[in-house]
């Protein structure tokens, strides 16, 4: 019932937009005449005060106050309307269920009955489900305003969720001859032949046509009227569907798709209708058939590849839009969706084959350079992909054209920093910014995912962007990280502070969390500000108590500072507690260890992590300095040449401990812990 909801939707909006209007005057539309009671006047004048007083509550962004005061002027005005119905859609929206329905029915006790307070009574009584009462008042309303469409496709909409079908396809048929407006048809006829659809596929696989065929007789009488209306093209499309016409289906869906080209809707629901037809090979046979005897309507092809992708049949719908554009070579569509289909199965270099043979006979077109610069984009390969964007460019700003995709200059922008054009990149951004923050946003997020060459080159951008980024939270987040990746800690801890400083969102989920905070304190600990630091892992903690990772990096913290290592202690221990065979964790509590003295301990949880991870430097060199402390010179000597050979960051230290140590091995000494805690 897609129109019926449609049309329920329009209803609360032309409710809404009804009672916005403000205070109008009572039943009878002129308002009292001269000899009106003074009390009545003052109470209207109350009514009118209190009703300016919840306009402004409202403009100052106070809901509940404005609320009370709306609720005020209906009370000295029982005879207006727009005041009842806006405090029973206030009730309605706090879920007072009942001082909704008492206030609405109060004033339809006065006649005459209001069609809007009818509607909005059932409404309330469809939200209680109290179905049956909302039939009643749906009886009486069509009673009272039998030419209504909204009351007929309300009363319908709720028989259909009864399952009571035929009393609302009776209700809705007769409604269309009756209705004053054009309009009114239309939605009643939308509605009818969905449910139609609905009903009839079960009945017309008994062998029941005459209801399927009468709703098709009907559609078509008012297509005539309206030739281009996509609903009515998309019904009939439905309705031959049924009747397994899938060469009558596949025309009004072509009409429809001709009507509205860019509505991918449309597509979705043609490609959905041609699947029910039956099972799905028997769609593809009728959509084969009519390619057979129309080689060359390319929505066909279109239809026929949507389906194998349903299916699944990946390769076959590449093969499907092949033929499309061997069908006609001149048209880009083909090729576009062809490239799309290689694109989902990661084909990268076979999509680009194909992109520029399209070329010659596209003449060029914009939308295939721009396919044509994704896929080198997707395959990284960003020197052909920079030539391709800067072409499509062209062409789009010749043609007064815009590109296929939204992202485009998000991803041309990306093309011309990985190349090492940073000013035209950053001038692409620049050009982006306040319309279009998501475009800087994406630049910031795919930054974050580089490393090496190609973050700095990102890098680059952004510092010729810096000055013109948009104040939103999440456009400073990245910028943080990205900073925080680069190693700039002391920039990364500006702009997580500036982000900690934007203004709330009421829409976003809760972004100050325990994650934030995390890497917020990550970058102030890389910045040796260890009180900052541990303030914000603190913060972490209390939004996540169980946050491992923010235990262990505070107590590791403390830990090489040799500082509140009691505190460092009871930190790895949770931690460990959430994940007990984590070699990080276990390198922390080792090291807490060591930093107390208690080199034994030390050495076997850090040999404990070592065996865990046996790659990790970190572990290896502080396994090196355990043993040293125990007196094992040669064994902390060969972990620290190991570590070594790994390229750590700490290259220099290292070496600096091994020629320190060395010489005490070729004199053949050993020295004992006591002399080596002398020496250290």
């Amino acid at each position: 019932m897609t129109h019926i909801a449609d049309m329920k939707a329009r209803l609360m909006a032309l409710l809404a937009l009804a009672l916005c209007a403000g205070c109008t005057a009572p039943r009878g539309g002129s308002g009292e005449s001269a000899s009106a009671s003074d009390d009545t006047l003052d109470d209207r004048a109350a009514a009118l005060a209190s009703y300016s007083r919840a306009v402004v509550a409202g403009m100052d962004g106070d809901p509940e106050t404005a609320f009370d005061h709306f609720r005020e002027a209906a009370e000295n005005d029982p005879g207006n309307e727009e005041l009842q119905l806006r405090v029973a859609l206030g009730d309605l929206q706090k879920k007072d269920f009942s001082a909704a329905e008492s206030r609405v029915r109060a004033y339809l006790a006065e006649p005459p009955a209001s069609e809007r307070s009818q509607l909005m009574l059932g409404l309330i009584l469809r939200v209680r489900k109290d179905i049956d009462g909302a039939l009643e008042v749906y009886r009486r309303a069509l009673k009272d305003h039998p030419r209504s469409p909204v009351v007929r496709l309300e009363y319908a909409s709720t028989l259909a969720t009864l399952d009571r079908a035929d009393e609302a396809i009776d209700l809705l048929d007769k409604g269309i001859e009756k209705a004053d407006e054009p309009g009114g048809q239309m939605q009643l006829a939308y509605a009818l032949a969905e449910l139609t659809v609905r009903r009839g596929a079960k009945r017309f696989e008994a062998g029941e046509t005459v209801e399927v065929d009468d709703a098709i007789v009907r559609l078509t009488t008012l297509l005539e009227t309206h030739p281009d209306d996509v609903g009515l093209l998309l019904n009939l499309g439905d309705l031959h569907i049924l009747k397994r016409e899938v060469e009558a289906a596949v025309g009004y869906f072509v009409r429809a798709e001709e009507a509205d080209p860019d509505n991918s809707r449309i597509r979705r629901k043609l490609t959905m209708s041609l699947l029910s037809f039956g099972d799905r090979q028997k769609a593809v046979e009728a959509l084969e058939a009519i390619l057979a005897d129309t080689p060359g309507n390319l929505r066909v092809y279109y239809y026929l590849g949507d389906i194998y992708e349903q299916m699944g049949e990946s390769e076959k719908a590449i093969e499907t839009y092949e033929r499309a554009s061997l069908a006609d070579p001149s048209a880009t569509r083909p090729y576009i969706k062809q490239a799309y289909a290689l694109l989902a199965e990661s084909e990268y270099e076979r999509a680009v084959v194909m992109l520029e043979k399209a070329r010659s006979p596209t003449d060029d077109d914009p939308s295939i350079l721009e396919m044509l610069a994704y896929m080198h984009l997707a395959n990284e390969d960003y020197e052909p992909a920079g030539t391709a964007f800067r072409l499509a460019v062209d062409v789009y700003e010749q043609e007064d054209r815009q590109p296929m995709l939204s992202n485009f200059k998000l991803n041309h922008a990306i093309a011309e920093a990985m190349t090492g054009h940073p000013d035209t990149a950053a001038e692409i951004l620049r050009g982006t910014v306040p319309d279009d923050d998501e475009q800087v946003e994406g630049f910031l997020a795919f930054a974050m995912r580089q490393d090496g060459e190609n973050q700095t080159r990102c890098l680059e951008v952004f510092d010729r962007i810096a000055d013109v980024l948009p104040d939103t939270f999440q456009v400073r987040l990245y910028a943080a990280l990205l900073h925080h990746y680069a190693m700039r800690y002391e920039t990364a801890l500006t702009y997580f502070e500036k982000a900690e400083s934007t203004p709330e969102n009421p829409d976003e989920d809760e972004r100050l969390d325990a994650t934030f905070y995390f890497w917020y304190g990550a970058a102030a600990e890389r910045a040796k500000q260890y009180d900052l630091a541990e303030t914000l892992f603190l913060t972490a903690i209390r939004k996540q108590p169980d946050f491992a990772d923010a235990h262990n990096y505070l107590a590791y913290m403390h830990a090489e500072r040799g500082v509140k290592l009691e505190d460092a202690f009871d930190h790895v221990q949770v931690a460990l507690a959430v994940e007990p065979d984590n070699p990080a964790y276990i390198d922390t509590l080792g090291w807490t260890y060591y930093q107390m003295g208690r080199y034994e301990d030390a050495r076997i949880e850090i040999t404990r992590a070592q065996e865990l991870l046996p790659e990790d430097p970190t572990i290896l060199e502080h396994l090196g300095d355990v043993l040293l402390k125990l007196g094992r010179v040669k064994e902390a000597v060969d972990a620290w040449v190991t570590c070594l050979d790994m390229n750590p960051e700490n290259a220099d230290a290292l070496q600096a401990k091994i020629e320190e140590h060395r010489p005490a091995l070729h004199e053949g000494n050993n020295p004992s812990p006591e002399s080596v805690d002398r020496d250290r």
